[in-house]
Order: C-alpha cells, then structure tokens, then sequence
C-alpha cells in the first residue's frame, strides 16, 4: 500500500504552456505553446517559427527563426531570437540562376561582442570572371566587419529583415560589378555569449 503511495507521488502533471517572442525584435508575440511539467524544464529548449506569422508581416515570410527560451519571468515563458533562415525554396531561386553565384559565409562581431555567423547568396547580371567573384566577396567581407562592428545583434537582425544590409551590400558589390539578387540566407548567434 505504502509503495503505491510513492508511486502516485511520483507522477507529475503536464501542461502547454504559452512560449512568447522577443520583445525587442518580435512584440512580445505567443509564437507557441510547449508541454512540460514544470516552466523551469523550458529552459534552453529551441522553437522553429516563421517570422512573417510571429509577426504579422507578409514581407517576412520568407524567413523563419530559431527561437531559444531563455528565462521565466511570472509564469510567462521568454524566448531569444537566436537566428534567422531564408526559406529553401526563397534561396532555390537565386541557385537556378543562369548568371554567377556568389555565396558566402563568415563570422563577424556585433557592437556589444557577440560573435554570429552570417551567409548570403547573391547572383550576378551576367556572367563575369572568377577574379570579379573573388574580388566581390573581398569587398563584402570588410564592409561586412565595419557594418556589423556598428550594429548590436537585435538591430543586425532588423537590418536584414528591413531589406537595409542587403541593399548596402548590393551597392558595395556594384562598384566592382552589379548584382542582380542579394540575399542573405542566414544570421545566427555563434557563441553562447549572452546579450544584454
């Protein structure tokens, strides 16, 4: 009889609970809910979401975010934008280009020394040298280090989601040759450095 009573006292209800975006980037928006036995076991867990539905935004669409719940502040679940990704089938259209691909992919370091890994993809407007390639991805590396050294992780990331950064760099890529896409498939945190 004893041991039954144990056992009983073992069992731990679940519950969904509500999963909220970012405040700084995403409003505060319920991007979801989660099924734990207790708010703390949230901690560290990582939810997959379109940008455009967290946020109401056609526009963004073609992006989703990995959402990493970071704290718990009143029963209510907090999360961290940890990174953005083009769609596949947004970044199959630059690659079925009949002109140059030019990809990319590099660490930079936010305002505030968060270490993040950015990749893009771009395609020329016809087809060039291998050396203008080379030269092109040059270019886009050191602006890439200035721009990004100015901007703290949240304002990079809205940068990317206003269509700003890419603009800038399909300016600075058109002094050495024009570009006819620009798109940057993917900015994520690289550390687990902690943003303020």
């Amino acid at each position: 009889m004893a041991s039954k009573k144990q056992q009983a006292k073992k069992i731990i209800k679940k519950r969904w609970e509500e999963v909220r975006a970012p405040q700084d980037i995403c409003g505060n928006t319920v991007i979801g809910e989660i099924y734990l036995s207790g708010l703390q076991n949230a901690i560290g867990k990582k939810i997959q979401y379109n940008i455009g539905l967290v946020m109401n935004q056609p526009k963004y669409y073609k992006y989703d975010g990995t959402f990493k719940i970071s704290k718990i502040e009143e029963k209510t679940i907090l999360t961290e934008l940890e990174g953005i990704q083009i769609l596949a089938s947004q970044k199959q259209n630059i690659i079925l280009s009949k002109t140059n691909l030019i990809e990319d992919n590099q660490v930079y370091k936010t305002k505030e020394g968060i270490l993040v890994k950015l990749s893009y993809s771009a395609a020329t407007i016809k087809k060039t040298t291998k050396t203008k390639e080379t030269l092109i991805r040059s270019a886009l590396r050191d602006f890439l280090t200035k721009k990004i050294s100015e901007l703290t992780y949240t304002d990079a990331v809205k940068s990317i989601l206003n269509k700003d950064l890419p603009y800038e760099m399909k300016k600075v890529s058109h002094k050495l040759y024009p570009l006819r896409i620009m798109e940057i498939t993917k900015f994520s945190i690289k550390t687990q450095t902690q943003r303020k």
